[in-house]
């Protein structure tokens, strides 16, 4: 038996079918791996069932393949194939015996199903290059979480209706002192009894405002992210105004956005969300200032 009956039978578009047939996929472009279990189930033409006259039509067909050295692809998914390829498959029905018009026939079922499964591939990819390319385009990228595209969705949409703190809630030229406050103080829920404008320097230290107000206003800045100096405003009754106004803000923002988060992406990721979208939010009242804005938005 010649050696290069083995090639020719391995490089028919039969064996490319089987190995679809016992192949793993590998990913969205249409691989295939085929280690050792699956290769031993992988069924070929039965070269050992040739007529001699077949097996010559075969290496020659075969030849020909040789002499052009190439690898004819395999059928496009309009079923076109190279005519290299399609004289090999041709000569090989032929040799175990199957007469013209049944092999014309079994062949176009072969390349058409085969077509269907290309198209279909080929399908899905251009979907995932579209994928990456607004992926890429957007900012983002495959690794990122649901929660954190849902948050920045969110954030996309409410960021225009959200006020900006404490800018504009001040006037330009609102009066305000700076005051050194330790990064971590925070001041107290309820107002104490004694006290109660009293803050926590850096240097530990403590330093009375004169003022619950302003003792808040200073805690709300740091909630914000601010970092000392804080330029806090003089009068008691204007910085009570705007920290009651910052609450307010970020508890509108907060159920707004835990709703939509719901919706969205459910109830378990939802708080997840809503965190995400506050930090935004603190961060862009962070890019604003502490300074009332000439355009702020009372």
């Amino acid at each position: 038996m010649h050696p290069l009956l083995l090639g020719a039978v391995l490089n028919s578009t039969f064996t490319i079918l089987t190995r679809l047939t016992e192949g793993v996929s590998t990913g969205s472009e249409g691989a295939y791996d085929v280690g050792p279990p699956a290769a031993r189930l992988m069924s070929v033409p039965d070269l050992r069932r040739f007529t001699a006259a077949g097996a010559q039509g075969v290496l020659a067909a075969f030849e020909d393949l040789r002499q052009a050295n190439v690898i004819p692809s395999a059928p496009d998914r309009t079923g076109h194939v190279d005519p290299l390829r399609g004289a090999l498959d041709r000569a090989i029905l032929g040799a175990l015996g199957v007469g013209a018009g049944d092999t014309s026939v079994l062949l176009d079922r072969v390349y058409a199903g085969y077509a269907r499964w290309r198209a279909a591939v080929e399908d899905v990819e251009d979907r995932v290059q579209a994928n990456r390319r607004d992926l890429a385009a957007s900012g983002r990228s495959r690794t990122e979480k649901p929660a954190d595209l849902v948050a920045r969705q969110l954030w996309d949409e409410l960021s225009s209706e959200a006020a900006i703190l404490p800018a504009d809630a001040l006037d330009p030229g609102e009066q305000t002192a700076a005051v050194s406050v330790a990064r971590d103080w925070r001041p107290s829920d309820h107002e104490p009894m004694f006290d109660a404008g009293v803050i926590r320097a850096p240097n530990g230290t403590d330093t009375d405002l004169g003022s619950w107000h302003r003792a808040r206003y200073a805690g709300a800045l740091l909630r914000l992210g601010f970092d000392s100096p804080l330029l806090i405003p003089t009068d008691p009754a204007i910085a009570g105004q705007v920290v009651d106004r910052i609450e307010a803000e970020q508890k509108r923002l907060d159920g707004t956005a835990l709703k939509l988060a719901k919706e969205r992406i459910g109830a378990t990721q939802a708080r997840e969300v809503t965190d995400a979208v506050l930090r935004s939010w603190r961060h862009r009242c962070h890019d604003g200032g502490q300074r009332g804005a000439p355009n702020a938005r009372r």
